[in-house]
């Protein structure tokens, strides 16, 4: 699995970060902000088992159980690739340095260093 970012604007108001995720298999990948797994901000992207399309979901993990999801969705997919061969996944997607969201997300500054790690999996799920 491959994680790129950079730091965009994603309206005339907002500096944001681009996260790109690609993976030459099927099932989840994910990224997180934090480290461990207590109060970490995370992104998964999968396929919609309902729906079959691509999704990206805000987390947020308390403990080493699976995450829950955020009350406030506070990320943008802006691309999916590859879902019709079920093979490599390519997901692009956007969220504001600062969402507002103090309780389950973690506020970006610009300039500040991060500890990032990356998920992945077989399967669409954490489970």
């Amino acid at each position: 699995m491959e994680v790129a970012y950079e730091l965009t604007k994603i309206d005339k108001e907002n500096d944001g970060i681009k996260f790109t995720l690609t993976m030459k298999s099927n099932g989840y990948l994910a990224v997180g902000l934090g480290s461990g797994m207590n109060n970490v901000d995370m992104v998964m992207c999968n396929k919609d088992a309902t729906t079959n399309k691509p999704k990206c979901t805000d987390l947020w993990s308390t403990t080493t159980s699976t995450p829950k999801t955020d009350v406030t969705q506070d990320i943008t997919l802006i691309e999916a690739e590859s879902f019709v061969n079920d093979k490599d996944r390519k997901f692009v997607f956007t969220r504001k340095l600062d969402t507002g969201d103090t309780n389950e997300d973690t506020i970006l500054v610009s300039g500040k260093t991060y500890n990032f790690y990356k998920a992945w999996g077989e399967s669409d799920s954490f489970v």
